[in-house]
């Protein structure tokens, strides 16, 4: 099975930290005929920094870690941080455009943006 996990805040499996996330995915990933995949974001909201490398992809705990670019902000209460949220989820519907339907999509709110766009993706497929 596909199982697409979409988490605009949290850190990849190489970063550390414990987080349900990176707990989901690598117990889904567990199942050998599960291919998971974590999106998040390329800037690391609670350091407020950029992550190393943008649209950095990383297999580790068997599954796959997407990050999307986002230009990032300077403090939680900042109109830059609206700003960032929808260049990440424009980045996020271009990213989806290009990769195959999977079969599951979990998605975490906030952002709504992000969302939004991963809403509006899985009801194309929808009955």
């Amino acid at each position: 099975m596909d199982i697409l996990i979409v988490a605009h805040f949290t850190q990849s499996a190489s970063e550390g930290g414990n987080n349900r996330f990176n707990y989901l995915a690598k117990r889904l990933s567990e199942d050998e005929s599960n291919d998971v995949e974590l999106l998040t974001s390329s800037f690391f909201h609670t350091r407020k920094i950029h992550r190393e490398r943008n649209y950095l992809q990383e297999s580790i705990d068997g599954y796959k870690t997407t990050m999307i670019k986002e230009p990032g902000y300077p403090k939680n209460v900042c109109l830059k941080r609206f700003y960032s949220h929808w260049i990440m989820s424009r980045n996020l519907k271009k990213y989806l455009e290009k990769r195959k339907k999977p079969d599951v999509i979990y998605c975490a709110i906030p952002s709504l943006d992000v969302a939004k766009v991963a809403s509006k993706y899985a009801m194309e497929f929808a009955l």
